[in-house]
């Protein structure tokens, strides 16, 4: 599961290059690991970084 999550982080570096590149700005990303349904609500810290970044935007 770690090389999957390898992959998922280059793709989201491949995004904030081409973000770059086009002058955009990235409002930021959020890679969390959770393959089991009902597993992410046992990261609430991962929870309130998403609810943070969503109310930023």
């Amino acid at each position: 599961m770690g090389e999957i999550y390898a992959k998922l982080e280059r793709s989201v570096q491949m995004f904030s290059m081409s973000f770059d590149y086009l002058g955009m700005v990235n409002a930021g990303s959020l890679l969390v690991q959770a393959y089991e349904r009902g597993e992410i609500g046992k990261k609430p810290g991962e929870l309130d970084r998403a609810r943070e970044m969503g109310l930023s935007l």
